[in-house]
């Protein structure tokens, strides 16, 4: 029998449903001091 690997698992993000779910899911209120949306930014963090 072989031994187990000692490997880090491997670990995938979709980044652009996450960007879309952080943008629509915080207020768009949410904006920098000159007035740019960054609910999705905000939401991401």
């Amino acid at each position: 029998m072989s031994r187990p690997s000692k490997e880090a698992p491997l670990v995938l993000l979709d980044g652009a449903s996450m960007w879309f779910r952080s943008y629509f899911g915080v207020p768009s209120s949410i904006t920098a001091p000159d007035g740019r949306p960054v609910n999705a930014l905000r939401g991401f963090l």
